[in-house]
């Protein structure tokens, strides 16, 4: 009697889960992406006062 709703919960979960991941994948993605284009524009700055 109880399984079907229980299933159904624990489906949500999973999904909520699933998403979260995605969520914070993205995040992460887009947070070392701006630390390495900070890198990069650091770099380049040094490369052009050298010159």
């Amino acid at each position: 009697m109880l399984d079907r709703p229980l299933q159904a919960f624990y489906r949500e979960v999973n999904q909520a889960a699933r998403d979260g991941h995605r969520v914070l994948t993205t995040l992460d993605d887009a947070r070392s992406m701006r630390y390495l284009k900070g890198y990069i524009e650091g770099v380049e700055a040094q490369l052009r006062s050298a010159e």
